[in-house]
């Protein structure tokens, strides 16, 4: 059989043809491993979205990181938990605070392949810089700028003194732990 003649996944002398890459990886599920399918707390109901929020422990941070998923509004009561993974976010962010508001968890990140996805600027913006992920490319990712009193030092010779922006390309994995990040479902 001629396999020019043949459609995606016709199989031929029993063999599946190799299919074009899939661009519908599971967001939920490369996030949900990554932070180890932390468990999160219902904080409140606004505008009908329902917000999910889990402190994480950082052991070496003077600032707090956390969690917050937001979702589809529920029924869930406020202050119940929910494993990560059993969440239909809409927009995923990790955060940092200079106070702890919530017990921190600790967990152990489990790397997905497609943490580490490029990931392109599209635009910056004052406030914020916007990415897109060609292999996931229903979402958006920000970053958000830290207002200049809370550049470090470090921060700002590593940035050659700019106390705004990131650089035009990363990974996915790499927005993620800048504990400034936004990630949106289009």
């Amino acid at each position: 059989m001629d396999c020019t003649s043949c459609s995606v996944g016709t199989m031929v002398n029993n063999i599946l043809p190799i299919q074009q890459e899939s661009y519908n990886y599971d967001i939920y599920n490369i996030i949900s491993k990554y932070f180890n399918n932390i468990v999160m707390t219902k904080i409140n109901n606004v505008n009908n979205l329902t917000v999910y929020r889990c402190d994480l422990s950082c052991l070496l941070c003077s600032e707090f990181h956390y969690l917050i998923a937001i979702c589809p509004i529920d029924l869930n009561q406020i202050n119940s938990t929910i494993k990560l993974k059993d969440l239909k976010w809409i927009s995923f962010q990790t955060r940092t605070s200079y106070s702890e508001e919530f017990k921190s968890q600790q967990y152990t990140s489990i790397i997905d392949p497609m943490l580490s996805s490029q990931i392109n600027m599209i635009k910056e913006l004052k406030d914020r810089t916007v990415y897109i992920c060609e292999k996931i490319p229903y979402i958006k990712i920000e970053l958000l700028h830290k207002p200049k009193k809370m550049v470090t030092l470090y921060e700002q010779t590593f940035n050659n003194n700019q106390t705004q922006g990131y650089a035009q390309t990363g990974t996915l994995k790499t927005a993620l732990d800048t504990f400034n990040c936004i990630i949106n479902i289009e």
